[in-house]
This record gives structure tokens, sequence and C-alpha cells, in this order.
């Protein structure tokens, strides 16, 4: 890629920056877990439990599930939640405030027979493998499992999760999102040495976000993205700016001088790809002489 493209990439990050930030918004379609019946969201430690169930992310008690004309499949698999409520009562003529702990079993609706209508339909897309995307990471050669709710890198095991592609808004987006986080495979040790062990919502953390989103708008721009459809690469370059400054104070100001070092360490991962290219390329000659 030239340098006269990864300049204007960088330009554009800064001026979308600097005009204002739209909330980042998810890519991929997925939904926190929820009662069926009520359509609210699980809160707190109730979130966790249910967020990787089977079957979710819509649940219900037994007794709802029956109010809506379900029936319950035998051996049906339930998971326990908590109710942390408060209970005010008169003593000796002063109310008194009480908490109390309730347990509920919940299960996904998909247990039921006859509440199809109330079960959670997630919204895909045809995927249409890019050709040239799908090139350069058979030539990574990633850790790569799709079989996920999130996209995450994880620097321990060395493994990209991602989500199905036909669950994100459009293939470009999917691809997008998967160069986000080989932008942060890069930074392993064995590769360009990045320290990746900042913690959510921490400096160091933000700023290895920021390169891995400039990294993954590199790339997008050198196997054509930008070329295919100019408007999703500017929804792209929209979606970088808006992530990068979301995760701390020190990225919301954004200051031009910050970018441009992350970018120059986003470059430096974009020439060790473009070096993994090369070198596959010539064992393909080699193979073939």
């Amino acid at each position: 890629m030239s340098q006269k493209i990864h300049a204007n990439i960088v330009k554009r990050i800064i001026k979308s920056l600097e005009e204002g930030v739209i909330p980042w918004e998810k890519p991929w379609n997925s939904t926190f877990p929820y009662n069926a019946k009520t359509k609210k969201a699980y809160s707190g430690i109730n979130t966790l439990l249910l967020m990787n169930v089977e079957g979710g992310p819509a649940f219900l008690t037994k007794k709802q599930g029956e109010e809506l004309g379900g029936t319950l499949q035998a051996g049906a698999r339930y998971e326990l939640i908590t109710f942390l409520g408060t209970h005010t009562k008169k003593d000796d003529d002063e109310k008194k405030s009480y908490s109390f702990l309730r347990y509920y079993k919940v299960y996904p609706v998909v247990a039921f027979e006859g509440l199809e209508e109330y079960q959670y339909q997630e919204n895909t897309i045809e995927h249409k493998p890019i050709k040239e995307a799908e090139e350069l990471i058979s030539t990574l050669r990633p850790a790569l499992r799709i079989d996920g709710i999130k996209a995450c890198y994880v620097p321990i095991t060395d493994v990209i999760r991602m989500p199905h592609p036909e669950t994100f808004k459009s293939t470009q987006h999917y691809y997008a999102t998967l160069f986000h986080e080989v932008g942060h495979w890069t930074g392993h040790k064995s590769r360009c040495d990045r320290d990746l062990s900042g913690q959510f919502g921490s400096e160091a953390y933000a700023r290895e976000e920021l390169i891995a989103e400039i990294a993954s708008a590199f790339i997008c721009a050198s196997i054509g993205l930008e070329k295919t459809d100019r408007r999703i690469n500017d929804q792209i370059i929209e979606n970088t700016s808006a992530y990068c400054a979301s995760w701390a104070s020190a990225l919301k100001e954004a200051k031009a001088s910050l970018v441009t070092q992350a970018a120059s360490k986003a470059y430096a991962a974009m020439q060790w790809i473009q070096e993994e290219q090369n070198a596959n390329s010539n064992q393909t000659v080699s193979g073939n002489v």
C-alpha cells in the first residue's frame, strides 16, 4: 500500500475525530439476554450468567412460558438467575426496609413448544466471501474460531474469535472487524511485539484499540475494499473514528499526534503483513519451478 493511501486514511480519521464522534455501533447482529415476555434485558450478574447459554438470548420462567401458551419440553435445562429486591413494612410505627434475594429458574424460549413467535429472530445476510480478503487470511493463517457472539483476540492462546459472517450488516463489515482482530494479532511477541497487557478502560488498552482499528483501515484499503464500495469504506472510517475515541478519556480528545503515533505502529503491522505475503508468494513460486 502506498504512503499516499496510508496518509489519506490517517487524515480522514483525524478529520472525523475533530468534527465530532458518533457513538460506535457494533457491526454485527447480537443482543444481550432478555426476558421474552417483558422484553426487558437482564442486568448485572444475570447478564453474565445467561450471556453464552445455548439457545439464548431469549428466556422465560416455566410459569411465564405456560402463561404465553407454551409447553416446556421434558428434560429442558434451566439456568438460575437472581433478583435482589427490597420490602418495606411498618415496625413499631416506624417504616423499615429489608433486602431480600430470590432465585428464579429460566429456560431458553426454544425449550418451549408452541412459542416460536417469541424466539429470537436473528437478521442475517448472504455472506459473499471476498477473494482478496480470504487469500490474505489464508496467507497469514491466524488461529481463527468462528463460533461466538463477540469479536476478540485472546493473546494468551493467540486465537481470534469472531461471530458468524452472516450475522454482520454486510460482508465488508465482517472483514473490517476481522482485520481489526488481525491488527491485534500482529501485536503478539512473535510478530510485531507490542504491549497487549493493558486492562479494559486503561490508556494502554485504548491505544492498542486505536492501533488495531487503523490497521484494519489500512488492510481494507490494501485489498481493495475501498475501491469496491467507497460508501462502505467511509462508514468503516466513521466507525473507526468513533470506536477509537470511545475507550478512554485520553482518546476522547483524540489529538492528531496520538493518532499519528498509533498510525505508525499500525503501519508497522501492515508492513509485517506485506512481508508475510511476499514470503508466501516467493515460496509458491519456488515450489512451482
